[in-house]
């Protein structure tokens, strides 16, 4: 067989085992997603308290007042906004603690108010 044959086909190879190995490396969950995972309530509160007095802090920023009355709740408002729109980052992280074996769970396209 010839060398020059044996050597690319590896380099393929070694090269396709990088790519997977990094494609891997890149997928792993942040540390911070893995606590919003396992959070308790109580946690959970905190966090979101804290992203509403971030969003009040925004407000005020940009010369809004948070205390009038068309922007009293925006920052809980904006806060459980976020937080729904990147559920799918626990979802994510969730599904793959999951037995391949298990059903899936059933997601509903229709957010519980």
């Amino acid at each position: 067989m010839n060398l020059s044959l044996i050597r690319t086909a590896l380099a393929g190879q070694v090269s396709l085992l990088l790519h997977i190995l990094a494609s891997a490396l890149t997928h792993l969950p942040a540390k911070s997603t893995v606590s919003r995972l396992n959070a308790s309530p109580e946690e959970k509160l905190a966090r979101e308290r804290k992203m509403a007095a971030a969003v009040r802090t925004m407000l005020e920023c940009i010369g809004e007042d948070p205390d009038r009355e068309g922007l009293l709740r925006t920052p809980e408002r904006y806060t459980q906004a976020l937080m729904f729109m990147t559920k799918g980052y626990e979802e994510r992280l969730a599904g793959m603690h999951q037995s391949p074996l298990s059903p899936p769970r059933p997601r509903s396209l229709i957010p519980a108010c």
